[in-house]
């Protein structure tokens, strides 16, 4: 194995930092999309899908954050970096925490529910679109941000009719069971917003 020199420890090789947030987006937006094929098709397979790569873009997360303490030299803020990534990974974690809980308490996909995985797969897409531009053209990336928050006000009224309508059924353990696993889309699409936000702020700064 080669032995790094002083120099090559004090200055480390650049990191690929923006190509990690584009395989970490791919990541997301697959999860999310495998979250869809589960609610149409529930079973083990397509569960170890949506966990296999909520585990992949946490690994990149982690894996990121090693190389930023190394690098000392990055495209765009550290900081930065390292929230865009962190409030990416609550995305597909809330996404797999809707799953686990409708195992759990063993209900089905609802027409609330699924409208709300459409609307965050469009969004999760399309920051991965967004990610993928960043570097070779941000200002074909920056156009993408008024969808994306577009998809995550469609969750957020989802969530609000969908709560609306639980409250007139009068059945209180479906409707305990189904705000819950509201709430973990409501997350997921909140997590969004954040993730948009930091990813504007690095637009404008390298625009």
């Amino acid at each position: 194995m080669k032995q790094l020199n002083f120099w090559d420890r004090l200055f480390p090789a650049k990191y690929d930092f923006p190509a990690m947030i584009v395989d970490q987006a791919k990541a997301t937006a697959d999860g999310i999309t495998a979250l869809k094929y589960w609610l149409a098709t529930p079973g083990p397979d397509n569960a170890h899908r949506l966990r296999t790569l909520t585990r992949e873009a946490d690994n990149i997360r982690m894996g990121m954050e090693t190389c930023l303490i190394e690098a000392f030299v990055t495209p765009f803020d550290r900081q930065d970096i390292y929230s865009l990534s962190v409030e990416m990974d609550r995305i597909i974690e809330s996404a797999t925490s809707l799953m686990e809980l409708m195992i759990a308490y063993e209900v089905p996909a609802d027409d609330v529910v699924c409208g709300m995985v459409l609307h965050l797969e469009e969004g999760a897409v399309k920051l991965h679109v967004a990610v993928n531009l960043l570097i070779a053209a941000p200002l074909e990336a920056e156009k993408n941000i008024a969808d994306i928050r577009r998809c995550q006000a469609a969750v957020e009224a989802d969530y609000r009719h969908g709560s609306a309508a639980l409250f007139k059924t009068g059945d209180i353990i479906q409707m305990a069971k189904y705000r819950e696993i509201y709430h973990s889309m409501l997350e997921a699409a909140v997590h969004l917003g954040y993730t948009v936000d930091i990813f504007h702020k690095i637009v404008v700064r390298i625009a």
